[in-house]
């Protein structure tokens, strides 16, 4: 049979899957292919885009023995459906869109860098131009030795604990008033996680509050994660009227659901941007990804635990959270207890079990 698109959640999918059957003709003949993969998108017209690319490849693979090789612009579609950050990959498009992988170097990043930021300093290069590309090229697997230019020290945004609650505070009573935004945003910062990673939860299957947990199944390295909730955070998906029910948790102003990745991360952005700039912030500099980085600043600070915190955040390694510890202090820690975002308690029984334990945990969501 030809190949099919086959629903979400038909046979316990997620996401739609590519499968069928196809003829294949070479220099020995006849060949029947079968065909069996996720698109790794919810979109209609985004696994339409995948299925056409896993047909083509199949038919190279089958033929040639090789698999095709990626574009740029495949590679950023791959990393903007798995809820990569698509604000700076324009002008990388601009670029790089029609190149294969292989072809994108050293000496190509810093040529067409050059091109396109001409008069900026290198910490905007790292950050706009070099930071982005060498994430879409990681996120396919893609092999790089592409490094950033020297100078420019990065500087870890985060907010303050007062900050945070001025913002949560303005999106629960503003144009974007619901259940579900402010809830979204306390999570961001409650608990550190991406923001496809959050919108990815499932009211039902994902969210213990009795235990106080929540796994993160859909995340940047597929790899499953349990994250401790914390007690502003567990209150605020208490009063969301969809808890407890199959489908995302986190919903959009109207209560449906985010359709895809990009399209729903573009929807976030614009609501967070626009209460960043109505508090006087710069959306350029304050992000989605700023409550990440204000999350682990603060954990570390209540906690002073680096193992755990890369944990619960889901960093490779504990070298990569250390910049954070260089901005914990104490006066931060007594900060995130006063206004409301402390753990109320950090002793193992506080915590999160295993993941294991927290797959086979039979528990309700506390409704």
């Amino acid at each position: 049979m030809a190949l099919k698109l086959i629903e979400p959640g038909k046979r316990r999918n997620k996401h739609w899957v590519v499968r069928g059957t196809l003829t294949v003709w070479d220099s020995e003949g006849r060949h029947t292919v079968s065909v069996d993969k996720s698109t790794g998108t919810t979109s209609r017209e985004e696994a339409e885009a995948a299925k056409a690319w896993i047909e083509a490849e199949a038919r190279i693979r089958t033929t040639t023995g090789k698999a095709p090789e990626k574009t740029f612009g495949e590679a950023a579609s791959a990393y903007l459906i798995a809820g990569g950050e698509g604000r700076f990959l324009e002008p990388l498009l601009d670029a790089f869109e029609h190149r294969a992988l292989s072809a994108i170097d050293q000496e190509a990043a810093d040529r067409e860098a050059r091109k396109a930021m001409p008069h900026v300093a290198p910490s905007t290069l790292r950050r706009q131009w070099y930071g982005p590309l060498i994430a879409v090229l990681r996120h396919v697997g893609h092999q790089t030795l592409i490094k950033r230019p020297r100078g420019g020290n990065i500087r870890t945004q985060f907010l303050r604990p007062a900050t945070a609650n001025q913002l949560v505070s303005l999106i629960a009573r503003g144009r974007y008033h619901s259940p579900w935004a402010p809830a979204l945003v306390t999570m961001l910062f409650g608990q550190g996680s991406r923001v496809g990673e959050t919108l990815a939860i499932d009211g039902r299957d994902d969210v213990f509050l009795d235990y106080g947990y929540a796994v993160l199944r859909d995340t940047k390295n597929d790899k499953e994660r349990v994250v401790t909730l914390r007690p502003r955070v567990k209150a605020a998906i208490s009063l969301l009227p969809n808890l407890g029910e199959p489908g995302p948790l986190f919903r959009r102003p109207d209560g449906e659901p985010y359709t895809s990745r990009d399209n729903r991360g573009g929807q976030i952005r614009t609501m967070f941007e626009n209460s960043v700039t109505a508090i006087g912030l710069d959306p350029r500099v304050v992000t989605p990804h700023v409550c990440r980085h204000t999350w682990a600043t603060w954990y570390y600070a209540e906690t002073r635990d680096p193992i755990r915190l890369k944990e619960e955040g889901g960093w490779a390694s504990v070298a990569m959270v250390e910049r954070y510890a260089k901005l914990a202090t104490p006066a931060l820690a007594a900060d995130v207890k006063k206004y409301g975002w402390g753990f109320g308690g950090d002793s193992a029984a506080d915590r999160a079990p295993s993941l294991p334990q927290a797959i086979g945990n039979t528990g309700k969501t506390g409704l």
